[in-house]
């Protein structure tokens, strides 16, 4: 039986879920947790079966995403915020040396430190402009927009 390389990928991301979400979603108020909608692209191993029935099975409403719209994800505008700091605090992460688990577990530091420097109005931000992406995404009709 041939294994579907989507499928691994799809079950270590439901395992990233389980370990991070399902927690999450532990600590939020009662009222909260039992109505919980959770956004994601349209990545392969998102959309996979295996995911759907993960969150099916555990009862989170996933937001319908639309295909060509990556722009409007939030969490695009973060990275590229987290990007910025990183390299503007460690103008040499270009150049780390050593073999890639060196070089990811500095990574995986810097990452941490530069993450806690994000300003709150960043994410505030995107929050507050998540109307106007929304109605510009309806006007395109499901296509990009200038966000």
């Amino acid at each position: 039986m041939a294994v579907c390389y989507r499928h691994i990928k799809a079950v270590q991301y439901i395992n990233i879920l389980e370990d991070n979400l399902l927690p999450f979603i532990d600590t939020l108020p009662d009222n909260i947790k039992n109505d919980v909608s959770f956004q994601q692209d349209n990545a392969s191993i998102h959309t996979a079966h295996v995911t759907k029935g993960w969150f099916d099975d555990n009862k989170i409403t996933v937001v319908k995403w639309p295909p060509n719209s990556s722009d409007m994800n939030p969490i695009e505008h973060i990275w590229k915020a987290l990007k910025a700091t990183l390299h503007a605090e460690f103008f040499d992460t270009y150049a780390l040396h050593g073999g890639p688990e060196r070089v990811q577990e500095e990574l995986a530091r810097r990452l941490m430190v530069v993450w806690a420097k994000l300003e709150a109005e960043v994410f505030e931000g995107l929050i507050l402009s998540m109307p106007a992406r929304v109605q510009a995404l309806y006007d395109a009709k499901g296509w990009y927009t200038r966000y």
